[in-house]
């Protein structure tokens, strides 16, 4: 089980093959060899989705998989029941042991963790370890892991020719830090990096000078830089060697790269830094102090495989050059559905399990998705399969269902769904940057009359440099901010009021939700011609599929009567738009905000405030896509508040939040807490029920808004983020 030196090149030369497996196709049944016995995938009598995850010693990012103790936790303790995994070996030579290695691994941390005997048999009882390799797995399995292939990360290392020794050429399997810490600096999706020659800065960090690592630019600017340690650095910050301390002198002395070879007989690791002091700015800690723009390339190999690095640098002489690249191999991941059905993991963004149980909770929530798509509704078709873009936005006019017809109906749903041109492959979906994609609807009169609509709004957004998905200029998607209620086209183009936001996923297809609207019933009028407006960043050349439908229905639950009691009610009747608009998050955020005064209507049943609210672009403190605000309505003095999350700056804010249907294992950074949104997911609507602060009929009330952050008013930063705000007061009346 000792992982392999550098890789022969010959072994890492990815073969073209033509596509023969896509996503959706039906894969015939097979038969596996496993510990416990021959596992059949198929037959008519299966109904559990199965996840592969393939074993690949001579990859450190695949052994961390089945060594890193957070890694065997995460599918040990949060695989949801009814998914069953496969997990199966690359290796001709050792296959079977592989298998018992794995499940042996799995066992032995079940029970450091005290896994509960009963938790641990089922999921077990869930469990395949194949005893063949990959190559010998009947069926299409070794097929689809040949074309849905995935990048091994590799040092590229050229050492010239010296002393009557031929130039020879290596590749070193690399272990890149943490994405979530120092995604800034790792090779993204078409990033390329300049060959560079290295050099050995020293040993752990007896380098690096006690005033900073700056005096050492002279000789390491531009360089790779060479690290070879005794012992493992720490994850803390104030230990006297921390991967912070590495990070923080390797971005002083300006190198191209830092390059960890680790201690001997010490698998590589992921370098880290988990242990800073927590700020109540976000839901981050202090590891990226002094690291904000930091740039170089941090990674680490092998002792073994270092060798021929190390004897280079130390025979002295033209220092060899190092490249970084990925090299295309075999996949490492794929799925079959109940029904044999292809779909694809997700891209591999961490040497993790948990790759797989984000997976599995997807497909949970898929499963919820459509047992709710089956429930009785008035469906009404408003697109099908047609793209969306920012080059211009998507119109369609639909005629709404009459007033008859919707009758007894007091419950409305949004089903959307975003998807990639064909084939229908993460690898031709969109680039790696994530697009904000608003819905809005615009509605003849009852009257049949042309109606007034609100213009298109206009925003635009920034990204954090270190927590960019791709490499690039941090300034992309700037542009001229007039309204910060949406993201949208200029020009007086006509939209309407915001039915539905989302955000589409970083690369991956298949994202589909089902939204709540029924407050915003009073913007589709019976019987009448309705224009939906789709629209993304005017910038974002993207080109998405989309697909909606309205969803009409009946809801039981009783409703809240104005002062007291409980009555069922039907459909909202009446409809405000609320003049808070949000914008630029700085100190005048909330001065721009008016105060909105109405009266209590007469025969008022209910009233509630929907609005849909999300922070995006970047300060120092990371606002507003990362920091974390909170937003009232003060309704006569009576505040509700909300902080906008899940967890914004978080590492896993958004990763936790699967199961609410964010599209995991996305080729960026999808899995960090945000202000409000997640990547790959619709935007829930935020409803208060206002009807018991409200003035008695005939007398007037104040509504007011406010955002906040760390408990006070936004801070005046001349470079800040931006609030995305659309607020709504609704109303039931009693009809006569």
């Amino acid at each position: 089980m000792v992982p392999r030196a550098a890789l022969p090149l010959l072994t890492l030369l990815a073969v073209n093959y033509s596509a023969a497996y896509n996503p959706g196709d039906v894969a015939p049944d097979f038969t596996v060899p496993t510990l416990k016995g021959p596992l059949l995938v198929g037959g008519p009598d299966r109904t559990w989705p199965l996840l592969v995850t393939a074993y690949s010693a001579e990859d450190p990012f695949s052994r961390t998989m089945w060594t890193d103790p957070s890694s065997l936790s995460g599918l040990l303790q949060r695989s949801p029941e009814g998914i069953h995994h496969l997990l199966v070996s690359y290796s001709e030579a050792s296959a079977q042991q592989d298998a018992q290695w794995m499940h042996d691994q799995l066992r032995t941390h079940a029970k450091r963790i005290w896994m509960p005997w009963r938790e641990r048999e089922a999921l077990f009882e869930r469990l395949h370890f194949a005893i063949v390799p990959v190559s010998r797995v009947p069926g299409a399995l070794p097929g689809v892991l040949r074309e849905w292939t995935y990048g091994q990360r590799v040092m590229d290392l050229m050492v010239p020719a010296q002393g009557g020794r031929l130039a020879t050429r290596f590749m070193l399997p690399r272990l890149d830090w943490f994405y979530a810490w120092l995604n800034g600096g790792q090779m993204h999706d078409g990033a390329i990096f300049t060959p560079a020659p290295a050099v050995l800065a020293g040993s752990d960090c007896d380098w690096i000078p006690a005033g900073g690592a700056g005096p050492l630019a002279s000789q390491l600017k531009g360089k790779v830089a060479v690290v070879a340690l005794n012992r493992l650095p720490s994850e803390g910050i104030p230990a006297p060697c921390s991967y912070h301390r590495l990070a923080m002198a390797a971005t002083q002395a300006e190198v191209a790269a830092l390059v960890l070879v680790a201690p001997p007989s010490i698998e590589p690791i992921q370098g880290n830094c988990t242990d800073g002091p927590p700020t109540p700015l976000n839901s981050a800690n202090q590891c990226m102090d002094g690291l904000w723009d930091a740039s170089a390339l941090f990674t680490m190999v092998s002792r073994t495989a270092a060798a021929p690095l190390l004897a280079a640098l130390q025979a002295g002489g033209t220092p060899p050059t190092a490249n970084f690249t990925e090299v295309q191999r075999p996949g490492l991941v794929a799925g079959f559905g109940a029904r044999n059905r292809l779909f694809e993991v997700g891209w591999l963004k961490f040497p993790s399990l948990m790759t797989a149980v984000w997976a599995a909770q997807h497909l949970v929530y898929m499963r919820q998705l459509t047992a709710k798509l089956a429930a009785p509704a008035l469906t009404v078709p408003v697109f099908a399969n047609r793209p969306i873009t920012g080059s211009a936005p998507l119109r369609v006019e639909v005629a709404m269902p009459s007033a008859q017809q919707l009758a007894g109906m007091n419950r409305v749903e949004v089903d959307m769904s975003l998807g990639c041109p064909p084939p229908g492959r993460d690898a031709f979906c969109p680039s790696t940057w994530d697009r904000v994609v608003q819905g809005f609807v615009c509605c003849d009169n009852a009257d049949g009359s042309p109606p007034v609509c609100d213009p298109c709004p206009v925003t635009f957004a920034k990204r954090r440099r270190h927590l960019l998905a791709a490499g690039g200029d941090d300034d992309q998607g700037a542009g001229k901010q007039e309204s910060s209620s949406g993201f949208g086209v200029a020009g007086g183009d006509v939209c309407g009021r915001e039915l539905a936001r989302y955000t589409t996923s970083y690369k991956r297809c298949g994202g589909r939700w089902l939204t709540d609207v029924t407050p915003l019933t009073p913007l589709l009028h019976a019987g009448q011609k309705c224009q939906f407006t789709f629209q993304m960043p005017p910038w974002a050349g993207d080109l998405w599929i989309g697909t909606l439908n309205l969803r009409f229905s009946k809801q039981a639950a009783p409703m809240p009567a104005h002062h007291g009691g409980q009555q069922a009610l039907g459909a909202p009747t009446g409809l405000l738009p609320l003049p808070f608009l949000g914008g630029t998050f700085n100190s005048t955020y909330n001065a721009q905000q008016p105060i909105f005064k109405f009266v209590t209507p007469r025969r008022l049943k209910r009233a509630v405030i929907t609005s849909v609210i999300t922070g995006h672009g970047f300060d120092p403190f990371g606002c507003g896509e990362f920091c974390t605000t909170v937003h009232w309505f003060s309704v006569n003095g009576k505040l509700h508040s909300r902080a906008l999350g899940p967890r914004p700056g978080s590492n896993y804010g958004c990763a936790d939040a699967v199961l609410e249907g964010g599209m995991p294992n996305d080729k960026g950074a999808w899995m960090l807490g945000r202000a409000g949104w997640c990547n790959g997911r619709d935007v829930k609507p935020w409803v208060i029920d206002i009807t018991q602060q409200l003035a008695p009929a005939g007398q007037g009330n104040e509504l007011r808004y406010a955002g906040l952050f760390n408990g006070t008013q936004p801070l005046p930063e001349q470079k800040t983020g931006s609030i995305m705000l659309s607020a709504n007061l609704v109303l039931w009346e009693a009809q006569t």
